[in-house]
């Protein structure tokens, strides 16, 4: 039989590494904006215009993201921030294994600046995703519930994978998961492919000096302030 201490000390570590999960999600999923070291003047920021997320925060699973940040300060009419790519990659099965407990997650980030060429490639494949994105198939399920899947056809079984991408363009936003079982987007899935090989291939010659991110939570502060609640409910009042 555990003792009180033993079953306090694993609900500490169980508190501990959903810290570290909620950490690792934050930081996979990428700030809300970027600040260069050296400011141009006054103010000057880049947010995220595409992120694509392959694998998930399980236990037995790498995870990684690839995005593009471009220039979104306001009033600026000249002197356009550099785009950048950023990659950010979670080794957690590694970390699962280590003996050590580290409270902070090893998640690798990698930002590259743009140049005119690398630009010029980048727009052609954000064309190419915007197309295909206008040509979605979405599996019609109507009111589903007994949890099963929509009807697909046999041959579109695709198999296990984990793939999503949130696309921004000022006037529109899209956020899309192709599903763990369906071959519907093929084309869409390759390009999206494309895009996160081409910005790890970039981030290969990282910048000299990382510049600075901004994030809706204190990751640094988690620790003082994350509870143990799993849930919250609410009741809404009476109209």
């Amino acid at each position: 039989m555990e003792s009180k201490g033993n079953i306090q000390d694993i609900k500490i570590k169980n508190r501990m590494r959903r810290i570290r999960t909620e950490i690792a999600r934050e930081l996979i999923d990428g700030p809300r904006s970027i600040f260069p070291w050296r400011r141009i003047d006054d103010f000057g920021w880049l947010e995220p215009v595409m992120q694509i997320t392959i694998g998930g925060l399980e236990i037995d699973k790498i995870c990684s993201s690839f995005s593009i940040y471009v220039d979104n300060t306001i009033n600026r009419d000249e002197n356009f921030l550099t785009p950048i790519v950023r990659f950010a990659i979670w080794d957690r099965p590694k970390e699962y294994r280590a003996k050590r407990f580290k409270k902070w997650p090893e998640v690798k980030i990698f930002q590259h600046g743009l140049t005119k060429e690398e630009q010029e490639n980048i727009d052609y494949l954000l064309k190419l995703l915007d197309t295909k994105i206008s040509n979605i198939q979405f599996a019609v399920g109507g009111l589903i519930t007994d949890r099963s899947n929509p009807p697909l056809p046999d041959e579109s079984f695709a198999g296990f994978r984990q793939l999503s991408f949130k696309r921004w363009n000022s006037c529109q936003t899209i956020e899309f998961f192709f599903g763990e079982d369906n071959n519907l987007n093929n084309e869409l899935e390759e390009i999206v492919r494309k895009i996160s090989c081409y910005i790890r291939e970039l981030c290969k010659s990282p910048m000299k000096k990382s510049y600075r991110e901004r994030y809706n939570l204190n990751l640094k502060n988690l620790y003082d302030f994350f509870d143990n609640v799993n849930f919250w409910d609410f009741r809404p009042p009476k109209a």
